[in-house]
């Protein structure tokens, strides 16, 4: 992007892109401004609302000035206080410090409000106190000391020149500071250029009690130079009497030699005071030459006890930065354990698909620095992803991916993501459009997806979706959040893994149900069937055994009736018998009587049946 004219301001930048302290993502310490500057920002922003609208005013505009801050700020990690910013041992990113410089100018309504900033608090009194022994010009001649001792390489000053009574000054800004600063360049550098040189110009006012130095302009990068030069002019030191004591011993030298040659009879009292004369020069510049060494030695003294203090300064510094980097990672750690612990209550308390992958893209929009997520479940009977779910999206969008679904396609990033079971990293979105499926393409465009992360859905070796993290502007994603992307989505493929397990636990109860009433409902009706036959059978038995009754009862008078004539017939009441004749009745007889028992047993059996039978109780031997 080209670099922008100094009227656009860094704030056009919705977020800020590097991190604002502690460590960069390569792991290097943020020291880029100091926590002294920082802490006269918000003390002169303080004390010049204070002086217009009252202490309660300027208590709530450094509270509006965090909160803007972290609004801009996109990892709750490094959101910041009151009490934070106006640590002087903190440190800060350029980036940071031109959000806080243009949030100050909104809120302080000063148009010079950085101008006044450096005349009025950037000399702090630890420079002050360490440039105290040396002169305007020689404090002039350490700028670049002293810029370096609080900004740590993020500005590169220059002496052009000095002398007694002007100086010309040069700033340019380094590479890492110009990429953070990135098409805002001149707008930023502006803010410096005009605290800088407001903050030199006030080094004879602040240390030495006299006028502040004059500014000349002679070039600007706000206005396209490459650096920033300014000319200083101050109200030049006086000399010291060294010059005229040398100038009058060789002034009495001179004398001498002229007297010795054009007046050589001269008196001797003359000639006697003019060889006591060296005599007293002597001593006199021999005390001068020890006074000299002394004060030499004084000053080495003094510059090694300064050393030792910004040695012993550097140190502490040093340690409070990493005990500052410690409880950001703690502070990192804390949300993400936290996060995680929500995370898992909340998708573990239900077995719905949505509503599981609903809570993880929540969770991963609302607690880590992506614009947007979104999921892709995988249907490996038809070889496609659908039922898409989003957050950070918008309505568009939603209505675009509405009963989408995405066929497997072998370069395309789902496809890529699913069956390699790896994450993978998108530095920039451009270098993999191409490659993918015609939808999935335009997906990634209508989101504004400039970078990003891909992480697939896996438990238990079996691929289940695919999860999308992505910004609307190129960032690097570190291998802590890389890791915990990862956690996350390992989560959420563990619940949804229960909740499939579940749902075909479900699907195989219904089944079993069914068949469970199918078989019910057969026996019901075998049962029926059955009641019905047992019923038919029943009236069946009903018949028989009245049939049988009625059988018995209409037999036995026409049996009785045979018997009798049989009878009469054998004892010879109708005359003699032949041979046969006898035999073929005593046959009839036989069988009437036989006839006579079988009808006797089916009344017993009927009376059984009927519960009628008379029992006849005696004692029988069993021997």
């Amino acid at each position: 992007m080209p670099i922008l004219p100094k009227s656009h301001r860094i704030l056009e930048r919705p977020l800020m892109e590097f991190r604002p302290f502690g460590k960069d993502t390569q792991g290097a310490t943020i020291q880029d401004v100091s926590g002294i500057a920082i802490r006269a920002n918000l003390e002169y922003l303080e004390e010049a609302i204070k002086q217009r609208q009252g202490s309660g005013a300027a208590e709530a505009a450094l509270g509006t000035l965090v909160a803007l801050l972290n609004e801009r700020i996109p990892d709750r990690t490094y959101h910041v206080t009151v009490d934070f910013l106006k640590n002087h041992w903190n440190s800060y990113s350029y980036e940071f410090a031109m959000f806080l410089a243009e949030f100050s100018v909104q809120l302080s309504h000063e148009e010079n409000f950085h101008f006044n900033l450096g005349r009025e608090k950037f000399l702090s009194p630890i420079i002050q106190i360490l440039g105290r022994p040396f002169s305007i010009a020689q404090i002039y001649r350490l700028f670049p000391h002293f810029v370096e001792k609080f900004t740590k390489g993020s500005l590169k000053p220059e002496v052009v020149s000095v002398t007694n009574g002007h100086a010309v000054m040069r700033l340019q800004l380094s590479e890492s500071t110009i990429k953070q600063f990135g098409p805002y360049l001149r707008g930023c550098a502006e803010r410096i250029c005009h605290t800088t040189k407001a903050t030199v110009a006030e080094v004879p006012a602040r240390m030495f009690g006299k006028r502040a130095a004059t500014i000349q302009d002679r070039s600007c990068i706000a206005e396209g130079a490459p650096y920033c030069e300014w000319a200083f002019t101050w109200d030049p030191e006086r000399q010291t009497m060294r010059g005229w004591i040398w100038g009058g011993f060789a002034l009495g030298l001179a004398m001498i030699a002229t007297l010795s040659v054009f007046a050589p009879d001269q008196p001797w009292w003359v000639s006697a005071g003019l060889s006591l004369l060296p005599l007293l020069i002597l001593p006199l510049a021999k005390r001068l030459w020890d006074d000299r060494l002394e004060l030499q030695e004084r000053g080495k003294i003094i510059q090694e006890q300064l050393e030792s203090a910004e040695q012993r300064h550097e140190e502490l510094r040093e340690a409070y930065l990493a005990q500052e980097h410690t409880l950001i990672e703690i502070r990192r750690r804390v949300d993400e354990l936290t996060m995680l612990h929500q995370l898992t209550l909340h998708i573990g308390s239900t077995l719905d698909r949505e509503t599981i992958i609903g809570s993880g893209l929540k969770a991963i929009v609302g607690s880590l620095s992506f614009d947007h997520a979104w999921a892709a479940v995988w249907d490996g009977s038809h070889q496609l992803f659908h039922n898409i779910q989003s957050e950070g999206m918008s309505a568009q969008w939603n209505t675009l991916v509405q009963e989408t679904h995405i066929p497997s396609a072998p370069q395309d990033l789902l496809h890529r993501t699913l069956h390699t079971k790896e994450p993978i990293v998108i530095e920039d979105i451009t270098d993999i459009l191409s490659q993918c499926h015609p939808t999935t393409r335009q997906m990634l465009t209508e989101a504004g997806t400039k970078s990003g992360f891909s992480v697939p859905l896996i438990s238990q070796n079996q691929s289940l979706g695919v999860l999308i993290i992505g910004s609307t502007h190129q960032k690097p994603i570190p291998i802590a959040e890389q890791n915990l992307l990862s956690t996350v989505a390992h989560e959420m493929a563990i619940a949804l893994d229960t909740a499939l397990a579940y749902d075909e636990i479900e699907a195989l109860n219904i089944g079993l149900e069914t068949k469970v009433q199918e078989r019910t409902l057969a026996l019901q009706q075998a049962n029926t069937d059955l009641e019905s036959a047992n019923h038919r059978l029943k009236e069946l038995d009903r018949m028989k055994s009245q049939f049988l009754s009625h059988c018995s009862h209409e037999l036995r008078t026409p049996l009785t009736s045979i018997k009798g004539f049989t009878e009469n017939l054998l004892h010879g009441m109708v005359g003699p018998l032949a041979e046969r004749q006898h035999l073929y009745l005593t046959r009839i007889s036989a069988n009437a009587n036989r006839l006579t028992r079988m009808i006797a047993d089916l009344l017993d059996l009927s009376r059984i049946e009927a519960g009628t039978v008379r029992l006849a109780h005696a004692t029988v031997s069993l021997s």
